[in-house]
């Protein structure tokens, strides 16, 4: 990866070099919605005993591969990661007309519920794996994703939503409010708070887990007229405190989030800022799923004197 400007402070340099772990990657599935329908995965397990799991959400037109320089990144350091694809994703080419459509029918109430109930089966499914009875000490959960992504991750951290009726889809018209139980905290790459008639602060006031906003300066929406980039802050703005952090990255776009592995073919170069959104997201899966005091202590320090990250910016409540 490209080394960072500014340079990272000393007590974060460890979390942004890849983890003493080997990682094994492997593709799978796990059952899904419908008993003829399993959920394609794609796994990166660390060598050793597991500090997490953190399942993963990817962006319109994504699959379980993407996001997999983070994942595999959080594996060397002991988190299982695991990424789905959502069956109603399709490919996307980047034309404005299909963009659009895709991102219209992915807000609408039908696609989210369906997203957040494919992470919720995912879980689940891990959960039967991972923690079979008797076991006395559960594995902590994570979530996480990218773009609509990171929308699912919202909710499944705690955002409430709600949709006016929609033709044909009144059966699924009015709240959703779909928490994963006993969460350990959660992250999201280019959060956002598109299309939602409830208020901010009543939107955002039952995420109570530790939550990571991974953003830029020009990580603006997918399509001319929609969210500007400071709407990707509002998330953080408005969840009660208690464990919440946000970055900002200077001239970050909304690709440089994505994820992309810099040895898959066609990837552009990773940003130069690359080493700040490994070394953070690091050391908050360790603070707040593996109850690592250093860690912690690396969070609370940046976030005591914020300067250090400049020109970037980092808050935290």
């Amino acid at each position: 990866m490209a080394s960072a400007t500014p340079p990272l402070p000393g007590f974060l340099t460890a979390y942004a070099a890849p983890g003493p772990r080997a990682v094994n990657e492997s593709d799978g599935e796990v059952p899904g919605l419908h008993p003829d329908a399993p959920l394609a995965t794609r796994r990166y397990r660390p060598a050793g005993p597991l500090r997490g799991v953190i399942a993963y959400s990817h962006g319109l037109g994504g699959s379980c591969r993407s996001g997999a320089a983070w994942l595999r990144h959080w594996a060397s350091h002991g988190f299982l990661g695991v990424a789905l694809t959502h069956r109603h994703e399709r490919p996307i080419d980047g034309s404005p007309l299909q963009l659009r459509r895709a991102l219209r029918e992915a807000l609408a109430g039908k696609a989210l519920r369906t997203r957040v109930s494919e992470m919720h089966a995912l879980i689940a499914a891990l959960v039967a794996a991972l923690q079979p009875p008797p076991l006395e000490t559960l594995v902590p959960i994570g979530v996480a994703g990218h773009s609509f992504g990171g929308v699912t991750t919202q909710i499944l951290a705690g955002e409430r939503r709600c949709y006016d009726p929609a033709p044909g889809e009144d059966e699924i018209a009015g709240p959703l409010y779909a928490p994963v139980a006993g969460l350990g905290a959660a992250l999201a790459f280019s959060p956002s708070a598109r299309a939602n008639p409830l208020p901010l602060p009543e939107r955002f006031a039952a995420v109570t887990a530790p939550f990571l906003s991974l953003t830029g300066s020009r990580d603006e929406g997918l399509l001319r007229g929609d969210i500007d980039a400071a709407n990707r802050c509002l998330p953080f703005e408005h969840m009660p405190p208690g464990g919440k952090y946000l970055f900002v990255a200077a001239e970050g776009r909304h690709n440089d989030f994505a994820g992309e592995a810099e040895d898959n073919a066609g990837s552009p170069p990773a940003p130069a800022f690359t080493p700040w959104l490994s070394a953070l997201s690091t050391a908050f899966w360790l603070a707040h799923l593996a109850g690592d005091s250093t860690a912690r202590a690396a969070l609370a320090g940046l976030a005591a004197a914020p300067q250090q990250a400049a020109p970037h910016r980092f808050a935290a409540k």
